[in-house]
């Protein structure tokens, strides 16, 4: 799989290189990601004329969210690598460890 930014953005001259390194394409695109998540939360936050929700509790929800993930990434990124059957462990396995992940995260 190439890299998005050789992908989209082609390369330097004839060379293919990436545009932007790796680590810090990561970084962009889980930030712009996450700028979405940030206008719907605010948003919510504006239409709760009597705060129900106290602004801790949304704080421990998105950081329970991000271990989660977190979690599940290493997980399947193991399992991506070590298992032979990766669209069937996509389609059956990867969903049952991001429900378990989230189990275990929203009980503690």
């Amino acid at each position: 799989m190439e890299p998005f930014a050789i992908r989209n953005l082609g390369g330097i001259g004839g060379l293919r290189q990436p545009v932007i390194p790796m680590q810090l394409e990561a970084v962009l695109s889980h930030a712009v990601a996450f700028i979405p998540v940030l206008v719907f939360l605010g948003a919510l936050r504006l239409m709760d004329s009597y705060k129900l929700v106290p602004r801790n509790r949304i704080l421990v929800a998105l950081g329970s969210g991000a271990v989660a993930a977190g979690i599940c990434y290493a997980v399947n990124s193991a399992a991506f690598h070590f298992l032979p059957a990766g669209n069937e462990y996509a389609r059956f396995g990867a969903p049952v460890v991001e429900e378990l992940a989230k189990a275990v995260i929203g009980c503690s």
